[in-house]
């Protein structure tokens, strides 16, 4: 599932023309993160991780 975040940047300005029409300025920045997982190795090499997380309860120390 992918997260969707829209926060806003600045202030609202309207701007209005002579020949009665209005421009809305709404600075926002949007970001989306992908739920794509992905892994840097130790030697600089990407991949991804196999398999699902062991959710068991054991602890490795």
């Amino acid at each position: 599932m992918s997260d969707l975040q829209i926060r806003a940047t600045g202030t609202t300005e309207v701007i209005q023309s002579s020949d009665g029409r209005i421009t809305l300025s709404v600075p926002i920045q949007i970001k989306r993160r992908s739920g794509r997982k992905q892994m840097t190795r130790p030697n600089g090499q990407s991949g991804q991780p196999h398999g699902e997380p062991d959710h068991s309860g054991t602890r490795h120390r």
